[in-house]
């Protein structure tokens, strides 16, 4: 074969597979009902059931825990206001998060096809197993990433590097990352991954417009649609 005809079959050849890394709450499961009543009840709780406004509610759909409490709840800690939020959406409101609409069809598809499927989620590991395995979803995942430690409830928020160690497990070069989490795909862009800012809710449009994903969709077949096409996310790489 001839040196050029090897340099065209070569670069016929179809483009690695990316990691598809997805966030968990608000983009793999609807967990916004939950949140909201499990922090509403914090408020009837501590503070005035009127000072939890639509604008509020709002926030805490968007922001990690530990942020809310130290914002709302100054006077308390921190660690033991996340734990009671987590304890009464387990005991409570376990059964109103379910997964978002076409994202089974969506994981078994890519499963199918042979990407690396990541999950990076804020959440602590306990609550996190525990409510992929009541919706049978743990299975479709290479690669899960818990960024709460169970032992120290005040972190979670994503870092590019928490992106990229996953990736780097699964010997993934590219990421294609899912969010309806603003700060989570500014994150992702940050380290080299390809983003999609999925609305889950209409009213984090701006918010997301703001953080620049690549693409942006409410609908989770559409990323099916988005990998059958041209493979954008050759031209990111993920950070060293």
């Amino acid at each position: 074969m001839k040196k050029a005809d090897k340099k065209q079959k070569k670069q016929s050849e179809p483009a690695s597979k990316p990691a598809i890394v997805f966030d968990f709450d608000g983009t793999l499961m609807d967990t916004d009902p939950a949140v909201i009543v499990s922090y509403r009840y914090l408020f009837d709780k501590y503070k005035k059931a009127e000072q939890f406004t639509q604008e509020t509610e709002f926030e805490v759909t968007d922001e990690v825990p530990a942020k809310i409490m130290k914002k709302y709840f100054p006077r308390k800690n921190t660690e033991k206001c996340v734990y009671e939020y987590l304890i009464y959406q387990h005991d409570h409101m376990r059964d109103l998060i379910q997964p978002m609409k076409d994202v089974e069809t969506l994981l078994a598809y890519l499963k199918k096809q042979g990407y690396p499927v990541l999950l990076v989620s804020g959440r602590n590991e306990e609550s996190l197993y525990a409510l992929l395995d009541s919706s049978g979803l743990t299975g479709y995942f290479d690669q899960i990433t818990a960024l709460q430690n169970n032992d120290n409830l005040e972190s979670g928020e994503m870092q590019s590097t928490d992106l990229v160690n996953a990736c780097k497990a699964v010997n993934a070069e590219h990421a294609v990352y899912i969010s309806d989490n603003a700060a989570n795909i500014a994150a992702a862009r940050a380290g080299g991954a390809f983003t999609v800012g999925f609305l889950s809710d209409t009213r984090k449009t701006a918010h997301l417009v703001e953080a620049g994903p690549d693409f942006m969709t409410g609908e989770m077949l559409q990323i099916k649609k988005l990998l059958n096409g041209e493979p954008y996310w050759m031209a990111y790489e993920l950070t060293q």
